[in-house]
């Protein structure tokens, strides 16, 4: 079987990933007041991204790119072999109910803390460290 390659792989890392129906929009955070947090309604785009692989194993980045590349081995047990089928399980995640967490200690905390006052929000699809 050929497979073709994703278009992903041929865009900027700044550009926003198609949702699998269409449009660029992959979720509604609604408007949050708590934690001393007083938010607005934003929407939700994946960014292409990009990755990095430092000395040592730390890798950094974001976007799709950053999952595709740093989650190999949760993406394989997902059956997940491209990263149009990954656009697709980030997708799926995002539903009515999904929950948002917090974490403080991740170096954009304050970063995102000030976006998302702003208006924008950054989001992390990272598995969350416990």
């Amino acid at each position: 079987m050929v497979t073709t390659p994703s278009l992903i792989f041929k865009m900027k890392p700044a550009d926003l990933v198609e949702h699998p129906t269409g449009g660029i929009v992959f979720g509604v955070i609604p408007p949050i007041s708590a934690m001393n947090l007083n938010l607005a309604e934003a929407k939700v785009y994946v960014k292409v991204g990009q990755h990095f692989q430092g000395k040592g194993g730390h890798a950094s980045g974001h976007g799709i790119l950053h999952i595709w590349h740093g989650k190999k081995a949760f993406l394989r047990k997902r059956e997940i072999s491209s990263p149009d089928q990954l656009a697709a399980f980030i997708a799926s995640l995002m539903v009515l109910g999904t929950e948002i967490y917090h974490d403080a200690n991740h170096p954009s905390a304050s970063k995102a803390h000030h976006a998302a006052a702003n208006g924008r929000w950054h989001a992390d699809a990272g598995t969350p460290r416990r």
